[in-house]
């Protein structure tokens, strides 16, 4: 049952990851949504579309005061979508996982924290995941992955 878990642990932790990252990566203004995914991911899910794509969310991570903000956009946004993926899969799953804990702690300290833990753009979110990607840095990726139980 503990391979079970992992597994249902990595994807939905990286099934998570690609939804935010996507719209990061190939959002944009006039980008549609399927009605269908809509219905499925919710208004969210278009409304990130909409604002997305890497030269918005560059502009957003300037804001935020992180440094060299039109590669460390390629990076969050690459690492969200490539990473969460690769969680999926299970390979180079620690590796992954510890590059979208680096993402997370970001995400906490510089966009999140001000907000508190609760409530709408509170960190509860980023720190459940981050709290999944420390078990699965810590425990392997299972024997129901690509790393096997590595």
């Amino acid at each position: 049952m503990r391979d079970v878990g992992l597994l249902l642990l990595r994807v939905i932790i990286g099934g998570l990851f690609m939804l935010h990252g996507y719209p990061k990566l190939f959002g944009g203004p006039g980008k549609p949504v399927h009605p269908r995914l809509q219905r499925h991911l919710g208004p969210g899910f278009a409304q990130f579309m909409e604002h997305g794509g890497i030269h918005n969310f560059r502009a957003t991570v300037e804001r935020i005061g992180v440094p060299m903000p039109h590669l460390m956009a390629w990076v969050a946004a690459l690492s969200e979508f490539v990473g969460g993926g690769l969680l999926i899969l299970g390979w180079l799953t620690r590796p992954a996982a510890l590059l979208l804990c680096g993402n997370m702690g970001v995400a906490i300290s510089r966009v999140h924290w001000r907000t508190g833990l609760m409530g709408q753009g509170g960190y509860e979110l980023a720190l459940a995941l981050l709290a999944g990607l420390l078990g699965i840095l810590f425990a392997g990726p299972g024997a129901i992955s690509i790393d096997g139980d590595s």
